[in-house]
């Protein structure tokens, strides 16, 4: 699945986002594309759910 996150703008904040998801889901796998705001993430937990993480860290998804 993948998430566009216009809010993501430093590294530092893509490596914040990433343990949390990991934190939530840690069998996933999550590539973020910081130039692109790309979020890429592979895993049995719905979307739903990743959105609403990604949303709860203070970031935006479309």
């Amino acid at each position: 699945m993948e998430f566009y996150v216009p809010t993501l703008k430093r590294s530092v904040e893509a490596q914040a986002l990433k343990q949390t998801l990991l934190a939530a889901e840690p069998a996933a796998t999550i590539n973020i594309d910081v130039d692109q705001q790309l979020v890429v993430i592979h895993s049995e937990a719905s979307k739903e759910t990743f959105q609403q993480i990604i949303t709860a860290t203070g970031h935006q998804t479309q």
